[in-house]
Formats: C-alpha cells, structure tokens, sequence
C-alpha cells in the first residue's frame, strides 16, 4: 500500500492534540482555538494544526520559528475529535505522510474548536 492510500484510508482519531504557549491559554479557554492565517511556522495554511500524539503536538510547538525557549511554557490541549464537523478537518499538507513509522498523524481543523471541546493537559 502506497502512502496515498495509507492516508486515503486514516482514521480521525477520537482525541487529538493541539501545543500552545502559556499566554494564549486564556483567550483559548474563554474563546477555543481560533484558526489563524498567521503562524508561527515559515509555511503553513489557514486552520488549527492538531496532532495524535501528545508529545509529537509538543515538538511541534518546541520547533515553532517564533519559540525562543525561554521563560515560554508549552500548554497541550487535549481536543475530542468527536465534537468537531469532520467535513473541516484535513490531513496536514505539510507533514511527510509517507515516511511515518511512529503511527501519528498530523491534522488541519479549518474552523473555531470550541472550549466545550478542549481538555487542558498539560501542565
């Protein structure tokens, strides 16, 4: 099986997650996560990047052009997949879909996930 059709054949995952910075946590609780044109990658699309893995989310963010690493904590929101319109959730152009042995996947929401959707999990 090609990878094509490994991600023609995905399965959204019921959680997923999202890695963001200390400061935003409290607009994102009040307001959820609000799709950006803006972002803290060179290339990316208009949307939430989500993520199946935890730790993957958290890498994510730790590799982000504008982490300086210092004095920023790294917050991960659990997100229940189910309370989402899967209609707006893409498979994330920029991720190497074909060289994935660990199994995550990586995942663009095209819409405001809302507070009743997310689960602060770390810290």
């Amino acid at each position: 099986m090609n990878w094509l059709q490994k991600i023609s054949n995905l399965v959204i995952p019921d959680k997923l997650y999202h890695a963001t910075y200390g400061a935003n946590v409290d607009s994102i609780l009040q307001q959820g996560l609000i799709p950006r044109y803006t972002c803290v990658w060179e290339d990316c699309d208009y949307g939430v990047y989500l993520c199946s893995d935890k730790l993957v989310a958290m890498s994510f963010a730790e590799t982000a052009d504008s982490f300086s690493g210092e004095n920023e904590d790294i917050v991960i929101f659990e997100v229940d997949s189910n309370l989402l319109n899967k209609n707006l959730l893409e498979t994330d152009p920029h991720y190497k879909w074909e060289h994935n042995p660990q199994g995550f996947s990586s995942w663009i929401y095209k819409d405001v996930i809302p507070p009743a959707a997310l689960r602060r999990v770390r810290p």
